[in-house]
């Protein structure tokens, strides 16, 4: 007893609040859509959106000179082709302002897409620090994976999303433990079309090293992994029981 009344002395005396527990960046909604053959590309966004949550979209497409301008109000984590196979992934995120609207128009070269969005709920992220991306894994194979990806912050608990895109066939299996919100965006086909696949998890690790994708056709794919940092910690109240009082 009398140690624990020390401890809160000292730590009222040295202006020090206790740490509480932080949770996991939750993902709030999704949504998904896609769009044939158009240089005006239009990504469908989750509902429910308000000032301060975290917006991510993932658009695939089909173009041997893959070029996409970043819409305004939005910054680019990764924009990675596969060779000249044309496969293009492109990930993008902003902090809302609560004006998005429905959807976001982006301007490509003339290709047809898949695109994925999610919604991660203000106060559950740490919004001072950008989504952490891994490199790009090019493979031609119905099982492709994206490579580890170790963030600049210390173990925390991280959520991460994983993303593919599966030229002519869709999304049939997502990697092991990946079992949050599994998305296969295939609403455009076609044999050239990236179909788009994406799911999450939540782990609190240093590097993260997601299992393998499975698509229904073999196809130049591309793959990474994304890495949300959750809020920061807040200071604390300590309530102690005095005993006999």
């Amino acid at each position: 007893m009398m140690r624990c009344l020390l401890l809160a002395a000292l730590m009222l005396f040295a202006g020090i609040e206790p740490v509480l527990a932080v949770g996991y960046p939750a993902i709030a909604a999704t949504n998904s859509n896609g769009n044939a053959a158009t240089t005006t590309q239009t990504v469908n966004l989750p509902s429910g959106i308000s000032a301060g949550d975290l917006l991510i979209f993932a658009i695939g497409l089909h173009n041997i000179s893959p070029s996409i301008t970043t819409p305004t109000g939005w910054t680019l984590l990764q924009n990675s082709e596969s060779g000249t196979s044309g496969q293009n992934l492109a990930t993008y995120y902003k902090i809302a302002t609560g004006s998005e609207g429905a959807s976001v128009s982006v301007t490509t070269v003339n290709a047809a897409s898949n695109a994925i969005s999610w919604r991660i709920s203000a106060g559950t992220f740490d919004a001072a620090v950008a989504p952490a991306v891994g490199s790009p894994q090019y493979s031609s194979t119905t099982t492709p994976q994206a490579p580890a990806l170790t963030p600049s912050w210390a173990v925390s608990s991280t959520l991460w999303i994983a993303m593919v895109t599966c030229p002519g066939g869709a999304v049939s299996a997502y990697p092991a433990s990946f079992t949050l919100n599994q998305i296969d965006s295939s609403a455009q086909g076609g044999l050239a079309t990236p179909r788009l696949g994406a799911a999450a998890r939540d782990d609190t690790v240093t590097t993260e090293t997601p299992g393998t994708f499975t698509c229904s056709a073999t196809g130049n794919d591309v793959a990474y992994l994304v890495g949300i940092k959750p809020a920061a910690a807040r200071g604390g109240v300590i309530n102690i029981p005095i005993l006999g009082m």
